[in-house]
């Protein structure tokens, strides 16, 4: 088995493996990157290095390295994303992983950055051990607390919720609202350092100015955003099953989540539409605030035919207080910080009373 860095004569096999490998948990999710796994690649970081293992010519595993300008303690850092591991099942339980944490060392050791950020589904309990078991050669997981993902429902009437002085980006112009989520966005940990280079690019394919909502005061300041980024053209999910007990009691379960006014449980290999709620910033983490551009966004998100809106949130965030006014399901993750052995001073300098910001969208 040897390891190299993905390129084109990769790309079926990847999107293949991605595909394939449903996430474990009540709902078993799958991610589809069609019509090219690289197309959305670039959502990771402005500098994305996707690491795979070839064995009898095929692609059997993969992850994915990135970084990207962060907010770190108040100040503009440049960090790294890990995500997107997967492994074939024909080298589950081998020595794969291993290798491939050395052949990845290696790729930080020619670029190194001094430490990643990362996400583990909580349902997958054989990652968590693995990673998080302190393995000779694998860098240390420094656990920093539960991420939130919801799926906020689009089923039912709009809500009364007033979204009085929220405006549409393209009203208010670019300069505005980056400077507001810089500004506040450094109030947040590994928030990202937003800047105008980013967008139009590979960094945010689809993301378009319109797509943001912004909160102007009563002096014309932008004082809230939160965007609708709708990234169905090179990303998609699937519903593979659920599980034993959601399986069979799922038409009873429907019922009565179209009931109490949730989106209800699609048949297996079903693809769902979904948007992300993306630069999620308020200021002086204004719950009423933050609850109109969400409303704004459902409404937007109503009219372009999604199912539901995921929104990411660490668990200690005052905003979760606002995504939690409306239906929607909650899947938890574990939220960490990896470093290796040269990194470890900038984790032990990590101010602790920082909220984390984990951009789902990007993740």
């Amino acid at each position: 088995m040897n390891f190299t860095l993905a390129t084109a004569e990769h790309e079926p096999e990847l999107r293949a493996l991605l595909g394939a490998d449903a996430m474990p948990g009540w709902i078993r999710l799958a991610t589809g990157r069609e019509p090219d796994f690289f197309r959305g690649a670039g959502v990771h970081g402005r500098q994305t290095q996707v690491l795979v293992a070839i064995r009898d010519g095929r692609v059997v595993a993969m992850g994915c390295r990135a970084r990207r300008p962060m907010f770190v303690n108040g100040e503009e850092r440049e960090l790294g994303y890990l995500g997107g591991l997967r492994l074939s099942p024909a080298v589950r339980g081998t020595a794969v992983l291993a290798a491939g944490y050395a052949a990845l060392k290696r790729l930080h050791e020619a670029d190194p950055v001094p430490a990643y950020i990362t996400t583990v589904i909580e349902g997958n309990t054989e990652a968590l051990r693995v990673l998080t078991g302190a393995r000779a050669g694998l860098p240390r997981y420094l656990n920093i607390g539960r991420y939130l993902t919801y799926a906020i429902s689009l089923r039912g009437a709009e809500s009364p919720r007033p979204t009085a002085g929220i405006r549409r980006g393209s009203d208010v112009g670019w300069a505005p609202i980056l400077a507001f989520l810089r500004e506040e966005g450094r109030r947040r940990q590994f928030f990202p350092a937003f800047d105008s280079p980013d967008f139009g690019t590979d960094v945010t394919p689809s993301l378009r100015l319109d797509d943001f909502a912004a909160h102007l005061d009563a002096q014309g300041r932008v004082s809230g955003v939160a965007a609708l980024w709708d990234q169905s053209s090179f990303k998609q999910t699937f519903v593979r099953g659920y599980a034993p007990a959601t399986a069979v009691f799922r038409p009873i379960i429907n019922l009565v989540l179209q009931a109490a006014g949730f989106t209800t449980l699609p048949r297996p290999g079903s693809e769902l539409k979904v948007a992300y709620v993306t630069a999620l910033c308020v200021r002086e983490n204004d719950i009423g605030m933050a609850t109109a551009l969400l409303e704004k966004l459902r409404s937007r998100g109503r009219t372009g035919g999604h199912d539901m809106l995921l929104v990411g949130l660490h668990e200690r965030d005052p905003l979760n207080a606002a995504v939690r006014r409306f239906p929607a399901f909650r899947y938890p993750s574990r939220a960490f910080v990896v470093a290796w052995e040269d990194g470890q001073e900038f984790v032990r300098r990590l101010d602790p009373d920082r909220v984390p910001y984990l951009e789902l969208a990007m993740l």
